[in-house]
């Protein structure tokens, strides 16, 4: 419903700006059809991208309409309370998904592409000007983000905690020119669609894919700057475009070595925007000049794309009906695609397959992923073996790969511990405490642990956390554990 939602959102905006219903139909219906929208429409998790466009997309439409520069309502009473509205869509979308804290960059593109037409100068710092209350309350967004949920936010210049595509500037720089002919490719051919792609990084301006990159974009480039007086659509699209892969493929955010074919959501619309805009002037423009066997041949080609997408689009649906079958899928592309494994393995030990998953797990762990989660699990069976050894070893490879991720310093803590290595299991402590967890039953095993070495207030933090985070539901034990911590806290910390 959201995705529908948000193909009838862009159809109003191009219509009423275009003003051409023909190429906003074909925009629109490619839009809602392609093929790699379904990741986001159909997976959970995804879902954010797509809520996060509805909202920014009624923003600025609340926006434009409070502004008086709507098509047919220049006159509109209460203009505030359209401005209200489109202030309380632009936080909703960034609640709905971080990329929503975007919104700001693309309302520029927007205005100076279809409101202010007096010169790139003139007509940027108006936008700003109008933009910059929805710029605060992106800052605003990102400072609590940093400093009061305390979310690691990580800078292209500097790096990332994980994986190979988290490296410095020129690392990214390098990988996301590579990936621009990617990009392209599988938009106009999607074939071989995954959900999860691994990426190959890129470490030389010259490697072939970012060579071809680079030439790309300086053709569009060139391009954008000859149409700036005419029409700034190739500027509104591929800033759209671009854009919107600021946070994931050129690494704002801190990145493993996959890409997501979600992330492609809303820079879809600026791809089908461009490409219905000149489909539909290349149909006219064959049609008028006589050549009506060409117009037609157009018009059959397209119909022969969309018919292509239509069914690589239901054979994506009917994956995404059973997620061991997109798994399988994933790993029939790419044997090593250590997330895929890891998911596989997972949901077969969820059904009891225990000697199927441990067999995924070890599979994903010889080929030696990137991914943290095989080591982490296959570290349990190891532990639950009270083979320490093995365990220590897979769970210091996986802090290796992500020392971000707490759950094998939690197991490391609990193995020291039982091996009466104090002061090892100390640290492991030490490194637990800088994470806020939320999850009650590790917090619980955290608190043992430190009442056992005597770290008193490290016992408390996270008996509280127990308390604070588990809920009364008597299925999976939290409440046991909660009432557990209480007591706990009553006897050792109530004055």
């Amino acid at each position: 419903a959201i995705h529908i939602i948000n193909g009838m959102l862009i159809f109003l905006i191009l219509d009423a700006f275009l003003k051409k219903r023909g190429v906003a139909l074909i925009a629109v219906f490619l839009f809602l059809v392609h093929p790699l929208q379904v990741e986001a429409v159909t997976y959970i998790s995804g879902r954010g991208f797509p809520m996060a466009v509805m909202f920014m997309l009624l923003s600025l439409i609340f926006f434009l309409i409070g502004e008086r520069q709507w098509p047919g309502k220049e006159q509109i009473s209460f203009p505030r309370i359209y401005s209200a509205l489109s202030y309380f869509c632009a936080v909703a979308a960034i609640l709905s998904m971080e990329n929503g804290f975007l919104f700001p960059l693309y309302l520029v593109l927007f205005l100076m592409t279809f409101v202010y037409r007096d010169g790139f100068a003139r007509d940027f710092k108006r936008s700003i000007a109008k933009v910059l209350p929805y710029g605060i309350i992106s800052l605003l967004y990102l400072l609590t983000r940093m400093f009061v949920l305390r979310i690691e936010t990580v800078s292209p210049f500097f790096g990332a905690p994980s994986g190979t595509l988290a490296t410095h500037f020129a690392g990214r720089l390098y990988t996301f020119l590579a990936l621009i002919p990617f990009y392209l490719q599988i938009i106009l051919a999607p074939l071989q669609l995954r959900v999860g792609w691994a990426i190959r990084p890129a470490t030389s301006f010259f490697d072939l894919r970012t060579f071809a990159g680079a030439i790309i974009l300086m053709v569009i480039l060139a391009v954008i700057i000859l149409d700036f007086k005419r029409t700034r659509l190739w500027f509104f699209c591929w800033g759209i475009f671009f854009g919107s892969l600021l946070l994931t493929s050129f690494g704002v955010s801190p990145l493993s070595d996959l890409f997501y074919e979600h992330w492609l959501y809303f820079s879809l619309f600026g791809i089908v925007t461009l490409g219905a805009w000149y489909g539909e002037y290349g149909y006219r423009f064959l049609a008028q000049s006589g050549g009506r066997f060409w117009s037609v041949a157009l018009a059959g080609l397209f119909f022969i794309w969309v018919v292509f997408l239509a069914v690589q689009t239901i054979k994506m649906n009917l994956l995404w009906g059973d997620p061991k079958t997109v798994y399988q899928n994933i790993i029939q592309y790419e044997p090593t695609n250590g997330l895929a494994l890891n998911n596989l393995g997972t949901r077969y030990f969820t059904e009891g397959r225990k000697e199927e998953a441990l067999a995924i797990f070890a599979t994903a762990v010889n080929a030696g992923v990137r991914e943290p989660l095989p080591y982490y699990n296959l570290g349990n069976y190891f532990w639950e073996k009270k083979d320490y050894d093995n365990a220590i070893m897979l769970y210091q490879r996986a802090i290796e790969l992500d020392k971000n991720f707490y759950l094998p310093y939690n197991s490391l803590l609990g193995i020291y511990l039982a091996k009466g290595a104090t002061t090892t299991a100390l640290y492991y402590l030490s490194q637990l405490n800088r994470f806020e967890i939320y999850d009650p039953f590790q917090n619980y095993h955290i608190g043992g642990a430190a009442l056992k070495l005597g770290q008193m207030e490290i016992a408390k933090k996270a008996f509280q956390r127990v308390v604070r985070y588990a809920d009364d539901n008597e299925l999976d034990d939290s409440k046991k554990v909660k009432q557990s911590a209480i007591h706990l806290l009553q006897k050792y910390f109530l004055n």
